[in-house]
């Protein structure tokens, strides 16, 4: 066995959103098209065109497909999340800055853990479901989901342990 320390790895940069990047568009698109109606020949081309996202975000990490369910931005979104090598590691942070930059900082959002029954696992995707403005069920007092008690990041030791929060996020400007 070596005693040689591994390094650590290196720091990568977050890179902003792009909306309907130009890649995606001469790419990806046609080529998704096709491999569904390669895969499913007898679904309609219309059906297909009626599940396609209403528009489309990435970076050089990740696809993010935007689904408007009430037709516009400020009502219920899904965002459906994938990084480019299809792994399943996304960082809760990655998460929270993607509803952030497509949305909006004071949105809210919430992940599903459905009944057996209800399970789709097929493409190593994960979903927000972000609520319209100030209507999330979290929101009231009686409910008492989530954090209530205001912004809180810290980056010290904590005083429990040797747990620490991850380092602040760099974002390339």
């Amino acid at each position: 066995m070596s005693n040689k320390k591994k390094k650590p790895t290196p720091k990568k940069v977050w890179h902003p959103l792009e909306r309907n990047p130009q890649w995606w568009v001469d790419q990806q698109a046609e080529r998704v098209f096709a491999d569904i109606q390669k895969r499913y020949p007898d679904i309609p081309k219309e059906a297909i065109e009626e599940q396609t996202a209403d528009e489309t975000w990435g970076n050089d990490t990740y696809t993010i497909n935007v689904h408007y369910q009430g037709g516009d931005r400020d009502g219920f979104v899904e965002l459906a999340i994938h990084n480019h090598n299809r792994t399943t590691h996304i960082p809760w942070r990655h998460m929270q800055q993607i509803k952030n930059e497509i949305l909006g900082e004071e949105r809210e959002g919430v992940q599903i853990f459905p009944a057996e029954s209800r399970l789709v696992d097929t493409a190593n995707e994960y979903w927000i479901y972000v609520y319209p403005a100030d209507s999330a069920p979290m929101l009231n007092r009686r409910t008492k989901l989530g954090m209530n008690y205001g912004r809180r990041v810290s980056y010290e030791q904590n005083p429990f342990g040797k747990v620490r929060q991850a380092p602040e996020m760099e974002i390339a400007q």
